[in-house]
Parts: structure tokens; C-alpha cells; sequence
């Protein structure tokens, strides 16, 4: 019985130390409150548009890495979001594996979810500017430091793409900015 007692204790302390290690490298950085409040307020810079990706609570805790244009620019967890001022042309979106092409507009603002299924699958998809206002003021942004750089390089097939990745970039605010 002693004998048990002591394996069950050590698998006890083993569970809790990899609960501890794992829940903190878990933690995705998020930006000051200040920081938060101007980007669900933020307008396009001039001649850019405004990417917004956000990941809702999905039920699964995974962390997606989130790539603009092939290079890593964020970490999502659940209830949080990236927002990024980038030039006109294409811009491609990736988590865990799922693609998603836009076509940007200067002065428009874009919305993408992130969805993960409990099963593991994920699903990106452009949202109304509604819905993707909606959503984003529920959720947190994501700090600098979970983005692996300042700039993400132009996809290559489309040279105009050039992105500027700042988690806070210059914000300009407007409630009415579409």
C-alpha cells in the first residue's frame, strides 16, 4: 500500500509540474488596456486598409500561429486579436495549415475569423464588418511581443503587398470608419 501511495504522489507532483511548465509557455502576451481600446477604435492609415484577424472562444485552448503574407506575425489564443495597417493588393492569411487569400482595398477594413474545432480542425474566413466589430470588441489584442517582427515580407507574386505587422501600429480613430 505504501508502495502505491508513493507512485500515485510522484505521478501527482509529475501532473502538476507539466500543468505548471505547459500552462506557462501557454500564455499568448497581450497589449495594455490603452493600447486594446485605440486598436477596436482604429481607422486605416492613408492609402493602406486594415486587416483585423480574431479568434472567438471556440472551445479549444490551442494556440494558432497566425502567418500574414509568409511570416509569422501573431499567436491567437481563444477571445484574442491581431490588427495590422497593410498596403492595397493581395494578402494571404494562414493558421495551423488553412489559407486564406483577400484582395485588400486602401481605406477598407477587413475582418478574419479563426476558428479551431475541438476536434482540432481550423477554419479561416472574412466576417461582415458587423460581425468582425462585434466580435473584436469581445476579445483582448495580442501584445508586440507575440509577434516574431515589425515587418512581414510582400508576397512575392504580388510586390504592391508590402505589410507593416506593428500588434499597435500608429492608430488613428474614428467611429465611423468602414
Amino acid at each position: 500500500m505504501k508502495h502505491m501511495s508513493r507512485v500515485a504522489s510522484r505521478s501527482l507532483v509529475w501532473a502538476l509540474l507539466a500543468t505548471v511548465v505547459g500552462s506557462a509557455f501557454a500564455d499568448v502576451p497581450l497589449a495594455s488596456s490603452d493600447a486594446d481600446r485605440r486598436a477596436k477604435q482604429a481607422v486605416p492609415q492613408t492609402g493602406k486598409a486594415l486587416l483585423y484577424v480574431y479568434r472567438k472562444q471556440d472551445g479549444d485552448d490551442t494556440i494558432s500561429a497566425l502567418t500574414l503574407n509568409g511570416k509569422e506575425v501573431a499567436r491567437l489564443e481563444p477571445q484574442t486579436f491581431g490588427l495590422w495597417n497593410v498596403d492595397a493588393g493581395r494578402m494571404e492569411i494562414r493558421a495551423d495549415g488553412k489559407t486564406l487569400a483577400l484582395e485588400g482595398e486602401a481605406g477598407r477594413i477587413y475582418f478574419v475569423e479563426v476558428t479551431r474545432s475541438t476536434a482540432g480542425g481550423v477554419a479561416l474566413r472574412q466576417v461582415s464588418y458587423a460581425t468582425g466589430r462585434t466580435q473584436t470588441h469581445q476579445a483582448r489584442l495580442v501584445g508586440a511581443a507575440s509577434a516574431t517582427s515589425d515587418k512581414a515580407p510582400a508576397k512575392k507574386s504580388a510586390p504592391a503587398s508590402k505589410t507593416s505587422t506593428s500588434s499597435t501600429p500608429s492608430i488613428r480613430t474614428s467611429a465611423s470608419a468602414r
